[in-house]
Formats: structure tokens, sequence, C-alpha cells
């Protein structure tokens, strides 16, 4: 079953990550480098939940909801992010799938409720979140290249060397 049933054109066509790493090797780094920031985040996120709740104004409102909706989805990335570890090890293309269609689903609901509390004054945070998001679509990018050679079997093979002529001249 392929991703596209037409015979739409692939998004972006590429078999490196960054342009210098193979695709592979690069989801790997990339998940890996994902999953060590998310786990950062999950103290200092839980931290200001419970703040948040326990103390004298935890009445109510707009951000306290979102602050838990956002923490339900950091749970959610980082059993996304286990997911695609697993099958970029071993190569499985269902794995991949879960991860893109999953992951690119939690990444427009958590940004559809971070955009509600999104704050105009605080440049440097808000550069710093779309560049992650850039960085997460990236992701989706080249792991939606890595289930395109999974299914067509373009990986890389190595042969040996072998003595004679190979090309019939």
């Amino acid at each position: 079953m392929k991703l596209c049933v037409s015979k739409c054109s692939a998004i972006w066509i590429t078999s490196k990550c960054c342009f210098c790493v193979p695709l592979r090797k690069g989801v790997l780094i990339f998940a890996y480098i994902n999953m060590a920031a998310t786990l950062l985040t999950v103290p200092a996120m839980l931290c200001d939940v419970v703040t948040r709740l326990t103390t004298a104004d935890a009445a109510y409102n707009q951000y306290n909801v979102v602050l838990i909706v956002t923490t339900v989805f950091l749970f959610v990335d980082i059993f996304v992010q286990a997911v695609l570890i697993i099958g970029t090890h071993k190569n499985k293309r269902l794995l991949l799938q879960i991860f893109l269609y999953v992951g690119s689903a939690a990444l427009a609901l958590s940004l559809g409720t971070d955009i509600i509390i999104f704050d105009h004054t605080q440049y440097i945070a808000n550069t710093v979140y779309f560049f992650l998001v850039f960085l997460d679509v990236y992701l989706f990018v080249l792991v939606y290249n890595l289930i395109r050679i999974v299914d067509e079997g373009l990986e890389v093979q190595y042969m040996a060397y072998q003595q004679g002529n190979q090309l019939g001249l």
C-alpha cells in the first residue's frame, strides 16, 4: 500500500539528510535528538502544570487548559518518537507510517492549541518555537522519503568486488 494512491509526484525526493548524511542514519540522528529534547522538557512542563494547578489562582482559565493539553501532547510525542526509533532501526514501514500520521496530527493539534496562548511580544521564544516546528516538518519529509525508499527497495546495496570485466568490454 503506497502513501499516495494516485500518480502524484513525491513531495521532496531526497536520499540524504541535510545533504550529507545517508537518509536512514539522518532520521535516526533526528529521532534521538528529538527524544532527548522531549525528555528534557518533561520535568519543566510537569513542574509548570503542578505549580499552576496548586496555587491560589488555580481557577479554570484558558492557559491552564492549554498547558494540560500541551503536556498530554508531549507524552504522545515521546511515544511517537519511540515508534520512529524502533521503525527506523528495524526498517519497518508500518511503524514509520504510524510516526508520520500520528506525529503530524499531534503536531497540528499541538500547534493549534499553542496558537491560543501565543504571545506576540516574546520574539525569541516564538522564533525558537517556529524553528522547532520547521524541524519537525523537515523530519516528516525525511520519514516520507524513507518510507518511499523502503517501498521501492532503493537502499544502497554493496557488492563484493568480483574479478573480471563487468562491463563486457
